[in-house]
Formats: C-alpha cells, structure tokens, sequence
C-alpha cells in the first residue's frame, strides 16, 4: 500500500466523477508531491544505514623538497 499515491488517485476518482475540474485539484497534487520529498528526505536523514560519503583527504605538496601537508 502506498498512500501517496493512493491520495493522488482519489483526487483523479473526483476529477473523473466530476466533483471538481483538473485544474481544482493542481494544487492537492503538487503539495503531496512536497509532503512525500520532505518524508523521504526525513527517512534518510534519520535512517540508521543511510549511505553518505566521507570527507576525503587531499595531500598537497608544498617546498622544493617535496614536504607534504595533509588537509580535510
């Protein structure tokens, strides 16, 4: 069961039932469209295997005898 889209499909039963114009339910449509990213978007941030990636670490050679300094 996915209930966005099952929230999307009932604002297309209106259309179809002709209870309101296409037009009328743009707007339902788009704020369930950023509800659903701000809720993936809390899942990941709070998800305990999320994938992210490391700060790598960059060498940069400074001096004429190659000394070598580590940044992050």
């Amino acid at each position: 069961m996915v209930p966005h889209l099952e929230s999307a499909a009932c604002l297309d039963v209106m259309v179809a039932k002709r209870f309101v114009s296409a037009a009328e339910i743009q707007t339902g449509k788009e704020m369930l469209v950023k509800i659903v990213s701000m809720l993936f978007g809390l899942i990941r941030a709070n998800s305990d295997v999320r994938v992210f990636e490391e700060t790598p670490s960059y060498t940069v050679w400074k001096g004429q005898k190659g000394q070598q300094q580590e940044y992050e």
